[in-house]
């Protein structure tokens, strides 16, 4: 049976401040993770171990590198997002937190990937790959937390979350080549947050007249 949506049926945090409060998320997941390895980077000649681990993480343990960046961004993300869709909803949807965490995981992975075998020749597409990953990958997961409250009306945030990949893509192929990267990831940033929180807000308001209806109707 499909698991009703426990949508409160009076909104707590508006709109606005909620899709801004969103949107500043990639900010502060990669600002927190940048202190934190700055902060590692400063204790490398007073902590010889830590200059020793450092060191070991970027030649021979790139790999666990990238994937302790996604773990980072993963758990800042996903307790960010699960704050904010509670002030304004009320509830977390459910597997939320995994999924986010699961999906950068999965970024991580990608990205160490694309740098470990990149080929010199087919690097622009490789880029391409990248971006494209990068900015569509977690939503992509998270549909499945949408799913179990929202079915098939879920597929709608896939669609935001490919549109998202899509558009990081297309910035990065347009914007002047000496300053694609920057191009690609402003856009692909601004175009992820704004369509997720837009799209939640919409299905969430679409699921909210659909209790109420359900509601009406049993009181009949």
């Amino acid at each position: 049976m499909m698991e009703k949506a426990k949508i409160d049926q009076s909104y707590g945090l508006h709109q606005t401040p909620f899709i801004f409060m969103w949107m500043s998320i990639p900010i502060v997941s990669i600002g927190v993770v940048y202190a934190i390895a700055l902060s590692l980077h400063g204790l490398r000649y007073s902590l010889p171990i830590v200059g020793d681990m450092l060191y070991w993480l970027s030649q021979d343990g790139l790999w666990l590198t990238w994937l302790l960046i996604g773990i980072g961004m993963g758990i800042i993300t996903s307790i960010s997002q699960a704050w904010l869709i509670r002030q304004r909803y009320g509830f977390v949807p459910r597997l939320w937190h995994l999924m986010t965490m699961i999906g950068w995981v999965i970024v991580g992975i990608i990205v160490f990937a694309s740098i470990k075998y990149e080929n010199p020749i087919s690097s622009n597409e490789t880029s391409i790959y990248l971006f494209f990953a990068w900015f569509a990958t977690v939503p992509i997961v998270q549909t499945l937390s949408l799913w179990f409250h929202l079915r098939k009306a879920a597929f709608l945030w896939l669609f935001a979350a490919i549109a998202s990949g899509l558009i990081s893509v297309i910035a990065y192929q347009v914007a002047p080549r000496y300053d694609e990267f920057t191009f690609a990831h402003l856009y692909g940033t601004l175009a992820q947050t704004f369509l997720t929180a837009i799209t939640l807000i919409f299905l969430m308001a679409r699921q909210r007249r659909l209790n109420i209806n359900e509601e009406a109707l049993a009181l009949e």
